[in-house]
């Protein structure tokens, strides 16, 4: 008589590393998170760091990179990855208001 015995395989899980890239992610400059093999990012694709005087444009898997933009949420994860926040400058633009004529004193009535 033969007995099957069963045993759990464990499951393979990943390090998946969010750098703020000179921002913040909830007073944090990187956030990780262990992930199992196989299963998407779908969850993280709502996490937005902040930085002063930038707007967040999305996630790159390279430091420097300035516009390649990342979808992370159809992402499975199959191992160890990084990604770092992409930031554009925000442009400020100088208010603008009416112009002021100066008071001369020399006005004079006409009748």
């Amino acid at each position: 008589v033969f007995v099957a015995k069963w045993y759990k395989i464990p499951e393979t899980t990943y390090t998946v590393t969010f750098d703020a890239n000179n921002g913040e992610i909830s007073g944090m400059s990187a956030m990780t998170a262990t992930v199992n093999s196989g299963n998407s990012l779908a969850n993280y694709s709502g996490l937005t760091p902040t930085r002063d005087g930038y707007e967040f444009k999305g996630w790159s898997t390279t430091a420097d990179d300035t516009t390649t933009k990342v979808d992370i949420a159809p992402t499975t994860v199959s191992g160890n990855i990084t990604y770092y926040a992409l930031w554009e400058e925000k442009t400020t633009t100088p208010e603008t208001t009416d112009p002021v004529i100066p008071d001369t004193g020399d006005e004079t009535e006409t009748h």
